[in-house]
């Protein structure tokens, strides 16, 4: 039966009807039957008198503020919103732009205005930055910190916040998308974001498809209702027959995905699959009320839901929490409520949340099959009880749920999501009626159905060391099976290189180490501060931008081990093809203690990613200390792919201690009788035998 009603909702579709063509080059007079004649805004798309089998396609590269409002097709067919062209998908925004240094006004220090129509969600700063909101004024302390009140945004910012930011969205209330009731359309390859209220809302909508669309910044506004309005897609009520596929969904103020109601209904053949989520407070939440409703036959498969509770929205909610699956007390009558071939990575508070007491609704053949990891904390939250990630065995025992599910890390590839070869999602899934993955290769490609949104295409390391075959990881682990030039550079040391044979690999070690970094970032990239100091250019430090942006200066401090006369050092940008983080202003310091950094030995400018020698006067140390004041595109973020320094006179005769000896300090004063050496170097020699060798 499910296969059926599947086939009949893809196949529906087939009347033929007229193509619209928009563009925001275009013209609201035009006939839009063509793209050299093609409509301009989306009031013109919205009044349009569309038939079943129209098409309405947005060129790529647009962007429409408003909301859509798809009209009606029917049985014979569906009317579908798509795109045409090359580039980004087309955008449906329901927010208002401030990037005139005209629309902001300075209202005393740091603190600049505007002014809105409606209150907003959130604010994106440079497409893909988001400021933080606050409850009052008097709190606005960082930059990218704003208050909304009576129509005025307050936002703290060190300059006018058009000059400091190359883009500045506003959202506003409202959905990028408001189906209503309407039934029989498609909406597929466009983005919808930066929407106060919902991406998509629905209510009592049936025959509705979603899918291979980007949905992102939405939620946030109209806190008076709980503070919890903003998912990405919500069917509200009555609603069957809806598709929602494909789509990849980040940063949204509450669900990524929900199906609820509050009033007699009922909710049946729903279908998510293959989306892929993150940064949402929950990725899937169902609900129905009252017990006289009926919800059956809703299907979560084969999705990818990734820290869940740590978007834009977790901070400012007056109840925060932080769950992949959320189910708030569910009243209605449930069967065959399925959740199977999903990857739940990472989140704030728990993996799966149950508030309901009764839990019958999940059944042990309907919820399994699944991957799951939490790197700490409860994995599920069932009647009020936490079950640690310790407890995996002890959950399928208990609640005869996901007998089949296996708890691993699933080497899941950021910022793709991308499964890799040694995945324990592949081939872990069991055969459902999903015939695709999210890029539409055919569902399985090995031996099994692969868990998550994507089917693994490449080679898995079957095959056992010593069959003469160098397989993806076997450098390290079959080295017999492996030639020096296959293994080097690998981006490790393996067995039988040393840093004379494979320098890119193995560096010779030094006793340095980070003792600070105001910030880095470890969830979606291997990001840590020791990466500055670790002799290979491939790693990098680099700030947060996970979970947050936090605002320049960030700084790093490093302790050299042992005392150095030092004349300079050197910075090296990330090598990669991005410039993100960047240093363009800063200030490096030296100091004998750490505690004490008195003022910069040299601060200036940097420019381009090639590396930087900076020198200064010959100056003692331990630690170092570099600042970064500031980003070459006015981007929060820093990195650093190795900082070094260039050592001064003598540095040589300063022993593992950090100190030298008389005799040496002798010698340091017949040098400088005989103008080998400077007075500066003299007085280092006697600072560093007085303070550390006596």
């Amino acid at each position: 039966m499910e296969k059926l009603l599947l086939i009949l909702i893809i196949l529906a579709p087939f009347v033929s009807g007229i193509d619209y063509y928009v563009d925001t080059a275009g013209d609201d007079a035009n006939s839009g039957k063509s793209e050299n004649a093609p409509w301009k805004t989306l009031s013109r798309v919205n009044n349009a008198d569309l038939k079943p089998g129209d098409r309405v396609l947005f060129k790529r590269g647009g962007e429409w503020r408003g909301t859509l409002l798809p009209k009606s097709g029917s049985a014979s067919g569906y009317i579908t919103y798509t795109s045409y062209g090359s580039g980004r998908k087309p955008r449906i925004m329901n927010s208002v732009e401030r990037v005139s240094a005209s629309d902001w006004q300075n209202i005393g220090g740091k603190k600049w205005r505007t002014y809105v129509p409606t209150e907003p969600g959130t604010i994106v700063f440079n497409d893909n930055i988001t400021g933080r909101r606050k409850w009052s004024e008097g709190v606005l302390e960082k930059q990218g910190d704003w208050y909304w009140e009576n129509g005025v945004i307050i936002l703290f910012s060190v300059i006018n916040p058009a000059e400091y930011y190359s883009d500045i969205e506003i959202s506003q209330t409202g959905h990028a998308v408001y189906g209503g009731s309407n039934s029989y359309y498609i909406i597929e390859e466009l983005e919808l974001r930066n929407a106060a209220y919902m991406g998509w809302a629905g209510a009592s909508a049936h025959h509705v498809i979603i899918r291979d669309c980007n949905i992102a910044y939405i939620g946030g506004g109209q806190t008076q209702v709980a503070g919890r309005l903003g998912n990405a897609i919500e069917l509200w009520n009555e609603g069957h027959d809806l598709i929602f596929e494909r789509n990849r969904i980040w940063e949204i103020y509450d669900a990524a995905l929900s199906n609820q109601g509050n009033g007699i209904s009922e909710q049946y053949n729903i279908y998510y699959r293959n989306n892929i989520i993150w940064n949402a407070e929950y990725c899937f939440e169902f609900w129905l009320r009252p017990e006289s409703s009926k919800m059956h036959d809703i299907y979560f498969e084969n999705n990818i839901c990734a820290f869940s509770g740590y978007g834009f929205g977790h901070e400012q909610r007056i109840d925060p929490s932080g769950w992949h699956i959320i189910g708030w007390g569910q009243e209605a009558d449930t069967s065959n409520l399925v959740i199977r071939n999903n990857i739940f990575y990472e989140s704030r508070l728990c993996g799966f949340e149950a508030w309901d007491p009764d839990i019958s609704h999940l059944s042990a053949n309907n919820i399994d099959y699944n991957l799951y990891y939490e790197s700490e904390g409860d994995i599920f939250c069932i009647r009020n009880r936490g079950i640690r990630i310790s407890d995996f065995e002890r959950y399928q025992r208990e609640f005869n749920l996901d007998r089949h599910s296996v708890f691993a890390d699933p080497k899941i590839s950021w910022p793709e999501f991308r499964p890799q070869f040694d995945s324990a999602a592949i081939d872990r899934g069991t055969a459902i009626n999903n015939p695709v993955d999210i890029e539409k290769k055919i569902r399985p490609q090995g031996s099994g159905f692969d868990i998550g949104a994507y089917e693994y295409e490449g080679s898995t390391p079957s095959e056992p060391c010593g069959n003469n075959a160098c397989e993806p990881g076997e450098c390290s682990t079959c080295p017999g099976d492996c030639s020096f030039a296959q293994c080097c550079p690998d981006g490790q040391c393996n067995h039988g290189e040393t840093p004379a044979t494979c320098p890119a690999d193995c560096k010779v070690p030094r006793n340095w180490k980070v003792i600070y970094a105001d910030s880095q970032e470890t969830v979606a990239e291997d990001g840590k501060a020791e990466n500055a100091i670790d002799q290979n250019p491939a790693s990098i430090w680099h700030t947060h931008y996970m979970f947050s942006n936090p605002g320049h200066p960030h700084e790093i401090q490093i302790d050299l081990g042992k005392l150095h006369v030092l004349e300079g050092f050197s910075y090296l940008p990330r090598q990669d093809s991005s410039t993100n983080g960047n240093i363009k202003d800063y200030e490096f310091y030296v100091s004998q203690q750490n505690s004490s950094w008195a003022y910069p030995v040299a601060k200036g400018t940097f420019t381009g990613s090639t590396k930087k020698t900076v020198q200064f006067p010959q100056a003692i140390g331990k630690y170092i200390r570099l600042v970064a004041l500031n980003e070459v595109y006015g981007n929060p973020w820093t990195n650093a792919a190795e900082i070094d320094v260039l050592t001064g006179y003598h540095t040589s005769d300063i022993d593992k201690n950090g100190c030298i000896s008389q005799a040496e300090l002798l010698q340091y004063i017949q040098d400088w009788k005989e103008v080998k050496a400077t007075i500066k170097s003299l007085i280092t020699a006697i600072i560093l035998w007085k303070q550390e060798c006596k």
